[in-house]
C-alpha cells in the first residue's frame, strides 16, 4: 500500500451532530516569501451547455459549499483567511512585508466551524474568472469551440504551500482528488487541475560550453533561405512568441540596452506577462531559470538582422517580422530539469492573447500535457487563419502538447548532415523538420558581475526548429500576401492547412529519410517561396470545420500506444484498471491517466511490453506498471482500480 496522505474534511456535508475536526491554523513559514510569479493552486472548470451569469452564480455557490465541507481538509486555511487575502499577498510580494496578519483569530474560526455544521456556509476567498475574457461575447467565433465555458478557479494558496503538505509525488494526485469532488457539481462537464509538466526535460537545451565549428548561418543555408526574393524578410507579419520573454540583446536589435531598451522587431506596447498580468515580458538578467534566456535565444534566430550571406554573423530567418513576446515560462527551483515546465493554462491564455492581438503566426517552443482547454484555443486560433507551429519534443518517447493535437503543426529537429536530431521524438504526427542541433543563437552570460551578451552554437532542440518554421511562415505570408491567400481560398480551407501542405510538398527529402517518424522532410524555404510551387487556391480544400470535435481522453490515451495491438492493449488495460470497461474508466480518469503515463516512463514501457508478451510475464509487467504509479495516483483512481484500499 502506498504512502497515502489523507485530507479529512473539517465539516460534514449533512450537517450532522458529530464532532467537527478542528483545522490547524496554517501560517506561512517565516522563510516563505512569495515571488513575483508565484503560482496559486488553480483548476480549469468546463461548464456544460450554457455558461451565462446564472450558471456562474450557481457554480460559485456550489464550489463554496464543497470548499467548506468535502474539500476543507485539502485547503483548511481558506476557512480562516481574511477576505482581502489576494490583496495582502500582492502587497507582501511587492514589499516583502506583511502589512497585517493573513488570518482571522481563533474566535472567528470557531464561529465559522459552527456555521458550517449548521449548513451556513461562509463565503470563502477564491476567484472565478473566465479563462478567455471576451469569449462570452463570441470573439472571433469563440463559442464554436466552447471557449466561453472554461472557467478558472483560483485559490489563494501558493503551490509551494500545498506541496509542503503533500510532497511532490502526491501533489498532482491530491489536486486530482479535489477535481473529482468539483466534478460532482451538476452544471460541470470537466474539471482539471492546472497541470505543470514537472518531471522531465522535454525541451531544448540551453546554449552550452562546447564548440561549434559550423558557420553561424548554416541553418539558413541548410533550409535554402539565403538567396530568397529581394525584400522578403517577414515585414508586416506579426509573430506571437509565448516563451520566457525577452532580454535586451543586440541580436534582437535592441538599442539603448542600459537605459531605455527598444527594438524595431519587438512591439513593447503589446508584450505581456501571463503570471502577474503586467504589460511587459522582459526577463531580468538575474533570472533564476536553469535554462534562462530561452525566449531571447529562440527569438534571435527569427529576427537577428545580420548579413545572411556572411558565415560569421548570426542572422534570423525573418529579420523584418514583428514579435509580440508573451512571458509564459516561469521561474523554477534550480533542482528541476527542463527549459520550461509549462502550465497548460498559461499556454492557453497566451494563445488567446495572441488571437486578441491579431497575431499572424504563433511560435510555441514549449510543450507538456494535453488538456481540453489547450486544444480548443489552438483550434480557435487556426480557424481564424493564424498559423500555429509547436515543438514536437525530445528526450521522451512521444509528442508533447500542443504539438500532438491535429490542429497544430508539429516540428521536429534535424542537423547539418540532413539527418534527424538523435534526441528528437519520432512520430508520424510530425509535419516537418528544421535545423535543431548545434544551432547558433543569442543569450547572456549571466555570471555576475561580468554579465555580457553572447552568441553560442551548442543549442539543441525542437525549440529552435520551431522558431525557424515560424519565421518561414512569416516569409510565406509576406511573399504571397495573407489577405490574397484568404481571398483565394474563399472559405474552403484555412491558412494553416495551405501552409502545411506547401511546406510538406516543397520539403527536402534526404535519402533514407523516414517520413513516418520525422515529417515530410527538411524545410526548404527557397522552394516554399517559389511561386510556381504554390498549390492552386481555387481547388485547394481543407477539413470541414463545421463538424470539428476535440480529441477525447480515450483517443489521447490510445495515441500513446498507436503501435500496439489495440485488442491486446484493451485486455491489458482491463487488468491494469481492474475493469471490464476500460474505456469508461478512461473517460472518467483519462486526464490523470495521461499525466501518469506521460510522466513516468517505466509505466508506458511496461504496458507496451505487456502487449507483446503473454501469460505470467505479461501479468507481471502489468503489476509492475501498477506499482510504478502507486506513489503518484489519486486515492479515487487507486481505490476504484483496487490498487489499494
Amino acid at each position: 500500500m502506498p504512502n497515502v496522505i489523507s485530507f479529512p474534511p473539517i465539516g460534514s456535508d449533512t450537517g450532522g451532530t458529530g464532532n467537527v475536526i478542528l483545522p490547524p491554523v496554517i501560517d506561512v513559514p517565516r522563510n516563505f516569501v512569495p515571488k513575483p510569479e508565484e503560482r496559486y493552486v488553480s483548476f480549469v472548470i468546463e461548464l456544460n451547455n450554457r455558461a451565462g451569469a446564472a450558471e456562474l452564480r450557481n457554480l460559485e455557490t456550489e464550489i463554496n459549499r464543497r470548499l467548506c465541507t468535502k474539500l476543507s481538509g485539502y485547503f483548511p486555511e481558506l476557512l480562516n483567511y481574511k477576505p482581502n487575502i489576494f490583496d495582502l499577498h500582492k502587497s507582501w510580494i511587492k514589499t516583502r512585508k506583511l502589512k497585517e496578519p493573513l488570518f482571522f483569530g481563533k474566535t472567528k474560526l470557531g464561529k465559522t466551524l459552527i456555521d458550517i455544521r449548521g449548513k451556513k456556509y461562509p463565503k470563502l476567498p477564491f476567484t472565478l474568472t473566465r479563462l478567455f475574457p471576451g469569449s462570452e461575447n463570441d470573439f472571433k467565433g469563440a463559442k464554436k469551440f466552447g471557449l466561453h465555458k472554461f472557467i478558472l478557479l483560483t485559490l489563494p494558496i501558493f503551490e509551494r504551500q500545498f506541496e509542503r503538505r503533500t510532497s511532490k509525488p502526491r501533489y498532482s494526485a491530491a489536486l486530482f482528488e479535489a477535481a473529482y469532488v468539483l466534478k460532482e457539481i451538476r452544471t460541470v462537464n470537466t474539471v482539471n487541475p492546472s497541470s505543470e509538466f514537472r518531471r522531465f526535460q522535454l525541451f531544448s537545451g540551453a546554449p552550452g560550453s562546447g564548440s561549434n565549428t559550423l558557420p553561424k548561418n548554416w541553418m539558413l543555408d541548410n533550409m535554402k533561405a539565403i538567396n530568397i526574393p529581394p525584400g522578403i524578410n517577414g515585414s508586416g507579419v506579426v509573430i506571437a512568441h509565448p516563451d520566457s520573454g525577452w532580454t535586451p540583446h543586440s541580436e534582437l536589435n535592441f538599442t539603448n540596452i542600459q537605459t531605455n531598451p527598444a527594438s524595431p522587431n519587438f512591439d513593447l506596447t503589446k508584450d505581456w506577462n501571463v503570471f502577474n498580468n503586467e504589460d511587459t515580458a522582459e526577463e531580468p538578467l538575474d533570472s533564476t531559470m536553469p535554462f534562462h534566456f530561452h525566449g531571447t535565444s529562440t527569438a534571435s534566430i527569427i529576427v537577428s538582422s545580420g548579413n545572411a550571406s556572411n558565415p560569421n554573423q548570426l542572422t534570423g530567418i525573418a529579420p523584418g517580422a514583428r514579435v509580440i513576446s508573451i512571458r509564459t515560462i516561469h521561474e523554477q527551483p534550480v533542482d528541476q530539469t527542463g527549459v520550461a515546465l509549462i502550465l497548460d493554462t498559461d499556454v492557453a491564455r497566451a494563445i488567446w492573447y495572441a488571437s486578441e492581438q491579431n497575431a499572424d503566426v504563433i511560435s510555441l517552443s514549449v510543450g507538456g500535457y494535453p488538456n481540453p482547454v489547450l486544444e480548443c484555443v489552438v483550434a480557435h486560433a487556426v480557424y481564424n487563419n493564424t498559423i500555429v507551429v509547436a515543438a514536437a519534443g525530445q528526450y521522451w518517447p512521444f509528442l508533447v502538447y500542443p504539438a500532438g493535437y491535429p490542429e497544430c503543426i508539429a516540428v521536429g529537429a534535424s542537423n547539418d548532415q540532413n539527418r534527424p536530431w538523435a534526441d528528437c521524438v519520432k512520430d508520424k504526427k510530425i509535419a516537418i523538420s528544421a535545423p535543431g542541433e548545434k544551432v547558433w543563437s543569442a543569450y547572456w552570460d549571466d555570471s555576475s558581475p561580468n554579465r555580457r551578451e553572447k552568441i553560442d552554437g551548442e543549442g539543441n532542440g525542437c525549440s529552435f526548429s520551431t522558431a525557424l518554421t515560424a519565421g518561414a511562415a512569416a516569409l510565406w505570408l509576406q511573399r504571397y500576401g495573407k489577405q490574397n491567400l484568404i481571398n483565394g481560398l474563399n472559405g474552403r480551407a484555412v491558412l494553416q492547412e495551405l501552409f502545411l501542405d506547401h511546406i510538406q510538398s516543397t520539403a527536402t527529402v534526404p535519402a533514407g529519410w523516414k517520413t513516418n517518424e520525422s515529417g515530410a522532410g527538411i524545410l526548404n524555404v527557397g522552394r516554399l517561396l517559389d511561386t510556381t510551387t504554390l498549390p492552386s487556391l481555387s481547388t485547394f480544400s481543407g477539413q470541414d470545420w463545421n463538424i470539428w470535435l476535440r480529441k477525447t481522453n480515450n483517443e489521447l490515451f490510445y495515441k500513446m500506444f498507436e503501435d500496439s495491438d489495440p485488442v491486446i492493449l484493451r485486455k491489458r488495460l482491463k487488468d491494469f484498471l481492474n475493469s471490464n470497461d476500460p474505456d469508461a474508466a478512461l473517460d472518467r480518469f483519462g486526464q490523470e491517466m495521461i499525466n501518469l503515463f506521460m510522466g513516468i516512463e517505466d509505466v508506458i514501457e511496461d504496458m507496451k511490453e505487456s502487449v507483446e508478451d503473454t501469460g505470467r510475464r505479461a501479468q507481471d509487467l502489468v503489476e509492475e506498471a501498477v506499482d510504478n504509479v502507486n506513489d503518484f495516483v489519486s486515492d479515487t483512481l487507486g481505490t476504484v482500480a483496487g490498487w489499494f484500499s
